[in-house]
């Protein structure tokens, strides 16, 4: 789970230099068995000693302070986050794509995570065509010929 190109590499690095190969985990969802994200002497490591401990250490290294606009940086606003660039992105995945991504049973659950860009919605209204349609609509409502020489006004 490298951040490509970022200090994020060092620091993964690190940890991984730091921390032996532990075991595959079964995934709680469906049973397979994976690598785990963070793991100690053959053991998960909970949730809250990640948000606690963990990412406040990674983040003071990488110079991120600890929330911006959205709140506080968790792990699962990092699970919000690859969400939202990944259905913003130029190539974005459908909703329900995200919702087999990041595992959720049902797209209620997913519509929560992805946050819409201001470039991606400007560029979805545009390609709606909305604007272009209501001004053909009015061209073709309003006879521009006889509004011009005033043969339509009923005098």
């Amino acid at each position: 789970m490298k951040a490509s190109g970022s200090g994020g590499d060092l620091i993964v690095d690190a940890w991984q230099a730091a921390h032996p190969d532990q075991p595959k985990f079964p995934d709680r969802r469906t049973g397979e068995l994976v690598d785990p994200q963070f793991a100690s002497r053959a053991r998960h490591v909970s949730t809250s000693y990640v948000n606690n401990t963990i990412i406040p250490m990674l983040r003071r290294k990488a110079g991120v302070p600890a929330a911006d606009v959205r709140g506080n940086i968790t792990s699962h606003r990092a699970r919000s986050t690859i969400a939202s660039q990944l259905y913003n992105a130029k190539e974005s995945m459908t909703l329900f794509e995200l919702q087999a991504w990041l595992g959720h049973h049902s797209p209620q659950s997913t519509q929560y995570n992805p946050k819409i860009t201001p470039n991606t919605l400007s560029k979805a209204h545009s390609e709606a065509g909305y604007f272009e349609r209501n001004v053909r609509t009015i061209e073709v409502l309003v006879d521009r010929d006889a509004d011009a020489s005033g043969a339509g006004r009923g005098r």
